[in-house]
């Protein structure tokens, strides 16, 4: 047998590392551009976190595409107790962008027993999972709402009535009644509320007299103050008079989003008497911060449905409304109708069914500030300051450039990693060329992201570059150079002086000395 050299060795591993390589699976040596499926859950949290059987609840969760390719993401949360899945609440599937942030609220009645709960969520796209996260929901036994009494009179008709109003806290909110007399005789009325704080309600007219086959108007507004807790009031509108009457409806107080103020849904819905239909009219009022897009999405209760405006997108029993660039603080409207309703019950144990909320998180969501004007002297350097903030809740990776005049020089590019709420501030040297005139001149500041880029323009002031004055600065030093010569002779002066004074006082005393010795 041949003894293998050092040579043929190494060929032989050589070979085999080769093979070794090719045989790894493709993915482990695609390059970056490869397509890449990723969903990250930004946050995850239930509002109110304990409520009573019955309640509204809303289920408030981030999202965000953490991949290279469009990735349509669709969200489960799954209710347990004691390890087993005793609801399962799906969403509408919704498509998220490359980098693109999303905000979802999904309504739900709680419908369960007393007890305490562990709201998964789940991160799905084509049976794949990606992402969850849990919080949690306590459930106490509490009175159930049911839709409340409707008493009328031979003088009393109500021929259109709330059935269910929301409001939240701090909110106020309006609605009305009409009561048609069809009897033979002019009824006199004084309307009062109850269910709800006598301070928070306020009816106009109180009195009201209607004659024979007439028909009148109470409007009630209810402001609910900030202190209100979410749930849910039995409230009835009561007639007395000539005639007693009386009508009931739900009045739910709507959880507010604890960690982030997202856009609040709050609908009215009403009866129409007799025409066996129900109106539904929604709001849906933006919280601080811009919305590049709102998605409203409506499960609608068995009925023929009749789109109002804006005309909803009509998907079997979901309505879907899109409203693009909604300002701060701004509330769009939206209304439907829904005919054969022959139980207003179930409208009582309803809530919107999804809301998708699409921010701006691009880099012209940055609060993007420079100093005042800076000063600078021909062939010298300007300092540059700019400051930047992040108030969204994504953290933004941005590059800052300075694009300055012809012939300026600026520094390169520098990269920044801003996190959520951050602020930084930077500072820039920039080289002023040495023949450029005293004056003011613009530089721009840059800052671009993976979503865009936005700009802002800079002064620099050039200021007159004073040439030195050889001939005064000869006289200043010839001015000196005389005031020294005159000192140092008022010195020699002094000194001669002081010694002739010195050599008297001697010779003095020499001759007392020679007096004396004589």
């Amino acid at each position: 047998m041949r003894i293998m050299t050092k040579n043929t060795c190494a060929a032989v591993l050589l070979l085999l590392l080769v093979a070794a390589v090719a045989a790894l699976p493709e993915r482990q040596w695609s390059s970056s551009s490869a397509p890449l499926k990723r969903a990250e859950v930004s946050y995850f949290y239930v509002t109110p976190q304990v409520v009573a059987e019955g309640q509204a609840v809303e289920f408030i969760l981030g999202m965000k595409n953490a991949g290279n390719t469009p990735l349509t993401v669709e969200p489960v949360v799954e209710l347990r107790s004691a390890g087993q899945v005793v609801e399962r609440l799906g969403f509408v599937p919704v498509r998220l962008e490359v980098g693109q942030n999303l905000s979802i609220v999904r309504g739900y009645i709680a419908a369960l027993p007393p007890g305490n709960y562990r709201a998964v969520l789940k991160l799905y796209s084509n049976g794949t999972l990606f992402a969850s996260k849990e919080a949690s929901l306590g459930v106490i036994t509490g009175i159930r709402r049911e839709f409340a009494l409707k008493n009328e009179s031979p003088g009393i008709r109500f021929t259109f009535h709330p059935v269910l109003i929301e409001g939240k806290p701090g909110s106020a909110c309006a609605f009305s009644f009409e009561v048609a007399n069809p009897s033979a005789e002019t009824v006199a009325l004084t309307a009062s509320l109850g269910g709800l704080p006598e301070r928070w309600v306020s009816i106009k007219p109180r009195a009201v007299s209607i004659p024979t086959g007439e028909t009148a108007g109470i409007n009630v507004a209810v402001s609910v103050p900030e202190s209100a807790l979410p749930g849910e009031h039995a409230a009835v509108l009561r007639l007395e008079g000539s005639e007693e009457a009386a009508l009931g409806f739900l009045f739910r107080i709507l959880p507010y989003p604890e960690r982030l103020e997202l856009p609040a849904v709050m609908r009215r819905v009403y009866a129409e008497a007799g025409r066996g239909r129900v109106q539904v009219e929604l709001e849906v009022e933006n919280s601080g911060r811009e919305a590049e897009l709102i998605e409203l999405i409506e499960e609608v209760p068995e009925g023929r449905i009749i789109p109002g405006s804006p005309k909803p997108q009509v998907e079997g029993r979901r309505l879907i409304w899109r409203f693009r660039q909604v300002d701060p603080y701004e509330t769009r409207m939206a209304e439907y109708e829904i005919a054969g309703i022959d139980n207003l019950s179930e409208f009582t144990r309803w809530t919107f069914f999804q809301m998708n909320i699409y921010y701006k998180h691009g880099v012209e969501e940055l609060e993007f500030s420079g100093g005042g004007a800076t000063y600078a002297l021909p062939g010298g350097m300007a300092e540059v300051v700019i400051k930047l903030a992040n108030p969204t809740p994504e953290a933004m990776n941005v590059s800052v450039e300075l694009l300055p005049p012809e012939h300026w020089v600026a520094p390169p590019p520098v990269s920044v990693l801003l996190l959520p709420g951050e602020e930084k501030e930077m500072s820039f040297e920039v080289r002023v060329p040495a023949d450029v005139q005293p004056g003011s001149y613009t530089l721009t500041a840059v800052v671009r992201g993976r979503r865009g880029e936005i700009s802002q323009p800079l002064t620099i002031v050039v200021q007159e570059k004073r040439e030195r004055n050889l001939r005064g600065l000869a006289a200043a030093l010839l001015g000196l150079g005389a005031v020294a010569l005159l000192v140092y002779a008022l010195k020699l002066i002094y000194r001669r002086k002081t010694r002739r004074r010195e050599l008297v006082k001697a010779v003095g005393r020499i001759r007392r000395s020679m007096e004396e010795e004589r």
